[in-house]
């Protein structure tokens, strides 16, 4: 075979790699995204292949995306006549039809009858999940991105442990690749397994025993839930202020998390979220959705209509990005955005940009000191 037929047929193949990835790389992509990859391949098509197929797939294993569907159409099937909302009257224009997205995306419906409150200081955060431990009687679920053994979340463990020993079923998750992120990975899974607590590691990256898929889709989930009582949700993880990180303990560098203690109708909704990830993780699919009695009804002064809005790879859509762009579409007097990492994509900064043409107050909280390079 002669040099430029060689040639000739490298070209045709690149030609045709590029044409096969311009279809498929196209579908369920913004234009921008299927560009950016369609331009990698093109031009580096080695690299860009390898790339692409680290981390090209936007969604988890079909099995994973399978056990979320099913999870979805139980709760749907429920029976929720006793969870009426009690402040629809009060309703902001256009909310109904936000809970009607919800609903639609993440299949938990809003409900009545809640309390919450906000809690932004980390100690006291850490005291008073202890507390609704130290009170559970048969069953509790935790769920955090990073859960590391040091000294400020020994005595959450030491909690999880003195319920453990009353009787108490512990169930926790926590994310396998933080696991590696930070010290103390061994000490914290003996310490479960000194307590009899049931640990399971989610997303775990173990291709040896058919354990895989894209690595940088993490479970960034942080959740306790109390006998279906009492509930909290938030940004904090289960770790040190400082992330043990030495340049954060020599910078006096602390993290600010901000986690809503709920009671209610809504703490069952919540732990749809936990029985789902549960069932992804070790095939055990958990009883729920009894809606607790003990508050009065839903019509209350002082209750909440509630919704949790479950997102992530493991569901077909966009949920929290598509909620987060309705609300600010339909925003008419103020907007306020906390987050330590900003980075809107193309929707986002449109409708952002958008509501303060029309008018609306924004204001938008970041980091003072940004220590994630890429963000």
């Amino acid at each position: 075979m002669s040099a430029e037929t060689l040639t000739l047929l490298l070209v045709a193949a690149h030609a045709v790699v590029v044409l096969v990835a311009a279809v498929v790389i196209s579908a369920r992509r913004s234009p921008s995204a299927a560009i950016a990859w369609i331009l990698a391949i093109a031009f580096i098509p080695v690299i860009g292949i390898a790339w692409f197929l680290l981390v090209g797939a936007g969604r988890l294993p079909r099995s994973r995306r399978e056990k979320q569907q099913q999870v979805n159409r139980l709760a749907l099937e429920r029976d929720e006549s006793g969870w009426a909302v009690g402040h629809r009257d009060e309703w902001p224009e256009a909310f109904a039809s936000a809970a009607q997205l919800n609903r639609e995306l993440g299949a938990l419906p809003m409900v009545g009858g809640n309390r919450a409150s906000l809690e932004g200081d980390y100690a006291e955060t850490f005291r008073r999940m202890i507390g609704d431990i130290d009170a559970a009687v048969t069953v509790v679920n935790v769920e955090f991105y990073i859960f590391v053994l040091d000294d400020t979340t020994r005595p959450f463990v030491d909690a999880l442990a003195r319920a453990v020993a009353r009787g108490v079923k512990v169930r926790v998750l926590s994310d396998h690749l933080s696991g590696f992120m930070y010290p103390h990975r061994r000490e914290t899974a003996q310490a479960f397994r000194d307590a009899g607590i049931e640990w399971h590691a989610m997303l775990p990256l173990r291709p040896f025993r058919g354990q895989w898929q894209r690595a940088d889709l993490r479970n960034h989930r942080k959740l306790v839930t109390v006998d279906g009582r009492v509930g909290w949700t938030g940004s904090l993880n289960l770790i040190d202020s400082s992330y043990l990180k030495t340049k954060n303990i020599k910078r006096g560098l602390h993290w600010h998390e901000l986690m809503v203690r709920l009671e209610g109708p809504v703490v069952s909704e919540l732990d749809a979220v936990f029985v789902t990830d549960w069932y992804s993780e070790t095939d055990e699919l958990l009883p729920f959705g009894d809606a607790p009695a003990a508050l009065p009804a839903p019509a209350a002064s002082d209750l909440l209509d509630a919704q949790v809005v479950p997102s992530g790879p493991s569901f077909e859509n966009d949920n929290n990005l598509k909620l987060f762009v309705y609300l600010l579409q339909n925003a008419r007097q103020r907007i306020s955005i906390t987050s330590p990492y900003f980075v809107p994509d193309e929707s986002t900064q449109l409708a952002i940009v958008t509501a303060a043409s029309r008018g609306a107050d924004e204001e938008l909280f970041v980091s003072e000191i940004g220590v994630q390079v890429l963000v």
